[in-house]
């Protein structure tokens, strides 16, 4: 897992934050970017990150179509809800939409670290360069736009062990 810096969010007065703590970026290589990706209601769209994408750090911003939103208001159709959903699965007029990720550990930080999932996963065919990363858009009826992607291939972490002069010398 990603080691985190946790600090109480003075905006709301009521949550933590949770983020990946700066240093993880100095494991940053490689780095891939897209731009105004659209995705369409229950689209799956690949991106070409390379033969190895088994670590990767991704960035995405994601923009909801304006029109749809103000449909909304006037209509009162129902948006999708993280809580009463099937998770990724659930579809609905907003929703969800973001990452495929196809390896056995995925964190998310969202809304700035007030929102984090960690979770574990076991695919049975995303090994020996056979990864891939796509953007889906599970929505029923509205378009969005992932405005800027960054993706980052990460090195291994160099492990440095300390030890007491002491209990070396015994």
């Amino acid at each position: 897992n990603v080691p985190r810096e946790i600090v109480f969010d003075n905006k709301t007065k009521t949550n933590v934050l949770q983020w990946p703590v700066e240093e993880v970026e100095s494991l940053r290589t490689n780095k891939t970017e897209f731009n105004d990706v659209k995705l369409g209601a229950g689209s799956i769209v690949p991106l070409k990150v390379g033969n190895q994408a088994s670590q990767l750090d991704i960035t995405v911003d994601f923009e909801i179509d304006k029109n749809e939103l103000e449909a909304d208001k006037a209509g009162g159709r129902k948006g999708y809800n993280c809580t009463t959903s099937n998770g990724a699965a659930g579809r609905s007029v907003f929703g969800p939409f973001g990452l495929l990720v196809d390896h056995s550990i995925v964190e998310a930080f969202a809304q700035g670290g007030r929102r984090v999932i960690t979770s574990r996963i076991y695919p049975t065919e995303a090994i020996e360069g056979a990864e891939r990363v796509f953007l889906f858009n599970n929505a029923t009826e509205t378009s969005v736009t992932a405005t800027s992607i960054k993706i980052w291939q990460m090195k291994s972490a160099s492990m440095k062990f300390y030890f007491d002069d002491q209990k070396k010398a015994d």
